[in-house]
C-alpha cells in the first residue's frame, strides 16, 4: 500500500498519456476520413492493425512533445502537491499538446496538396505563403472546428484524469529511485522500443504492404520532429550578383 502511494505520480502521468493517445487516435482516424481517396487499405482488419500500429508512432512523438511536463511529475519534490505548481503543469499540458495539434489537424487539409506528411522545410513556405493562408482557412474551415474541438477534449481529458493527490508524506529516497526507472521508460518511448535506431517516419514502411499508407501510419508530430534535424543541401552562390549585371566585351576586327 505504501509503494502504490509513492507511485502516485507515476499513474497520474501515465493516464495523462493515454489520454493524449486517444486524442492522437481520433486525429489519425479523422486524417483518414478527410482523405479517404488517397488510402487503399484492404479491409477492416487492415485499418485497426494500422490504428494498433499507429500507437507506436503516437507515443514516440507524445513523449517528445510532452518531455518537460512528465519531469514535473517526476522530480523527487514535495513542490508537486503544492496547487499553484498544479496549475502550472496543466498548462503545460494544454499548451504544448494544443500546438502539436495545430500541425496534426491543418496536415488534414495540407496533405491533399503534398500528398505527404507536412516535414521541416514546410514550415518555411509559412512566411512566403501568407496570401494563400486566409484561402487555405476558407477552403477547410471545418478543420478549424475540428481543432477546437480538440483542444476542448485535451482540456475535459485533463480534468478526468486528474486524481486526488494523496495526504500521505513521500519518501524522498524512493521518489528518487523512481525517477531514473520513469526517464529509462520515457526515453524508451521515445526511440519506440530497444531497437538500434529509434522510431522515425520511414519506420512505418514496415508495417505497410503499400507504401501509400505510410503517411496514416506515422503522425505529422514524429514527421516534423525529425525532419526538422536533417541537413538541408545549402544554397551555393558562385558568382556575385554585381557580375551578372556585368555584359562580355565582344570581338571587333
Amino acid at each position: 500500500m505504501k509503494l502504490r502511494g509513492e507511485l502516485f505520480f507515476v499513474k497520474q502521468l501515465g493516464l495523462r498519456f493515454i489520454g493524449l493517445l486517444s486524442v492522437w487516435m481520433i486525429c489519425r482516424i479523422s486524417f483518414y476520413i478527410f482523405n479517404t481517396d488517397a488510402f487503399p487499405i484492404d479491409g477492416i482488419w487492415s485499418f485497426f492493425k494500422l490504428l494498433f500500429f499507429g500507437l507506436r508512432f503516437d507515443l514516440a512523438a507524445l513523449v517528445y512533445v510532452n518531455s518537460l511536463l512528465a519531469l514535473t511529475y517526476i522530480v523527487p519534490f514535495s513542490l508537486r502537491k503544492n496547487l499553484t505548481f498544479q496549475k502550472v503543469q496543466k498548462w503545460i499540458f494544454i499548451l504544448t499538446n494544443s500546438i502539436a495539434l495545430i500541425f496534426e489537424v491543418g496536415d488534414m487539409g495540407y496533405f491533399r496538396f503534398a500528398f505527404r506528411r507536412a516535414i521541416g522545410s514546410d514550415l518555411n513556405l509559412i512566411g512566403e505563403t501568407t496570401n494563400m493562408a486566409f484561402q487555405f482557412f476558407y477552403d477547410f474551415w471545418y478543420l478549424i472546428i475540428f481543432y477546437g474541438l480538440m483542444v476542448s477534449l485535451l482540456n475535459f481529458i485533463y480534468k478526468k484524469t486528474t486524481l486526488p493527490t494523496p495526504s500521505i508524506k513521500f519518501n524522498f529516497l524512493i521518489q528518487t529511485l523512481i525517477f531514473p526507472v520513469v526517464v529509462g521508460l520515457l526515453v524508451l518511448g521515445m526511440r519506440g522500443g530497444i531497437q538500434l535506431r529509434p522510431i522515425m517516419s520511414l519506420t512505418a514502411a514496415q508495417y505497410v504492404n503499400d507504401m501509400r499508407l505510410m503517411p496514416l501510419q506515422s503522425n505529422t508530430t514524429l514527421n516534423l520532429l525529425f525532419s526538422v534535424q536533417q541537413n538541408f543541401i545549402e544554397e551555393k552562390e558562385y558568382i556575385s550578383v554585381s557580375y551578372t549585371h556585368l555584359t562580355l566585351p565582344t570581338n571587333r576586327e
